[in-house]
This record gives structure tokens, sequence and C-alpha cells, in this order.
């Protein structure tokens, strides 16, 4: 990215409150431990070094999508007792 790196990209989204959740994943040329635990400190969920493996993406990417729908999940079953507590 020409200004932001993804690790500014997933710090900027982990301040925006109207932003429920992204699943973001780093696929860079960077491949130190540093910068692995610099992108996931600042909100990014995975981490790729190029060149990465195409199986090992979906694989990361099914995993993204299961997480997701069971914070779907559980939003649903928590929506009632939120609104019963209210």
């Amino acid at each position: 990215m020409p200004q932001l790196s993804g690790v500014d990209v997933c710090r900027e989204l982990s301040k925006r409150e109207s932003i429920r959740f992204v699943y973001t994943v780093i696929i860079t040329a960077k491949s130190e431990k540093e910068d692995i635990v610099s992108a996931l400190d600042n909100g990014a969920h995975d981490f790729l070094s190029k060149p990465y493996d195409k199986n090992a993406l979906k694989s990361r990417i099914n995993v993204a999508i299961r997480l997701i729908y069971e914070n779907l999940v559980i939003d649903e079953v928590n929506m009632p007792i939120k609104e019963y507590a209210t």
C-alpha cells in the first residue's frame, strides 16, 4: 500500500467503533518475528508471508468464516439477555 501499511490499516480499523468486526489477514513480504508480532498486536487476526501457499490462505479464510459465524450466533443468543437486562 502506498500510504498506509497493513498494520496501519488494522490499527485504524480497531479504533472505529462503527465497524463491528473485520477479520484481517496481513499478506506481506515481511517475515521477521517482530513484523508478525506487530501486525497481531495492532489488530490483525492472521499473518502470511509471501510467497504464500494458496491452500494455506484458503484454510485461514475458512477459519475466519467460522469465527465470524460463531460470533454472530453468540450475539443472537445474547440479544434477548441484553434486552431483558435493560
